[in-house]
């Protein structure tokens, strides 16, 4: 490496507009990953530092480019380091319920997949997710307007795509079994599910483990719900 070269890195390094842009973007962007605010520094920086020499000099050169990253890369590694990511906490609460119900589900699809597999499409299994998800939101009304979202972002977390589709379907059934006759244990299991699930969930505030969807899905009796002996049978 010339000294020419770790010359303008240097320069560049030393310029406490650069330091300033990073700080201010490291701070703003605290909730998302390293690499989407890597990637955010050093096209800001690098494009503003384009912009400006060729507005001030006239040209920039394939050295200029090659210093700046250098530097850029740097400075970025840096600040980064002293704002590291901070997860806010919609996405801390996503994650707490979502873990919950992947260690389930996860568990009960280890042991017997086909059954679980069966059982997780069933409405009573929906309306346990729903009460289970309904519960945490409900303990914090804040994020009743991310409710969608968060629903969303944690049933896709569990098991990407499939779980949010069979959760979409089986509440489309329960709406259509509310106005049909022959379809009203479809509309009670949900229900049961739905009781369950928020029952488990205030469990798990109170850091006691949740197990009745796992036990359901592997077709075993509860441990402490007599509903869910019935629903098991089935």
């Amino acid at each position: 490496m010339s000294g020419v070269f770790l010359g303008g890195v240097i320069r560049l390094l030393m310029d406490p507009v650069v330091w300033g842009i990073c700080l201010l973007l490291a701070f703003k962007t605290r909730s998302r990953g390293y690499a989407f605010r890597l990637a955010l520094m050093l096209i800001v920086i690098l494009s503003a530092s384009i912009v400006l020499r060729i507005t001030w000099i006239g040209e920039y050169t394939w050295q200029d480019f090659q210093q700046g990253l250098a530097a850029y890369l740097i400075v970025s590694s840096i600040v980064l380091l002293i704002f590291r990511h901070k997860p806010s906490l919609e996405q801390q609460l996503c994650t707490i319920v979502g873990t919950d119900l992947h260690r389930q589900i996860h568990a009960a699809l280890t042991e017997n997949e086909v059954l679980a597999g069966k059982r997780l499409n069933n409405l009573a299994s929906t309306g346990y997710i729903f009460g289970f998800i309904n519960a945490y939101l409900e303990a914090y009304p804040e994020y009743e307007p991310k409710s969608e979202r968060m629903f969303k972002q944690i049933l896709n977390g569990v098991l990407p795509n499939k779980l949010m589709a069979i959760f979409v379907s089986n509440y489309e059934r329960y709406c259509i079994a509310l106005d049909v006759e022959r379809l009203k244990q479809e509309v009670e299991d949900f229900k049961l599910g739905v009781s369950i699930g928020a029952s488990d969930a205030e469990k798990a505030q109170n850091y006691e483990t949740p197990q009745n969807l796992e036990l359901y899905l592997k077709g075993k009796k509860p441990i402490t719900s007599p509903f869910l002996v019935a629903l098991s049978k089935r």
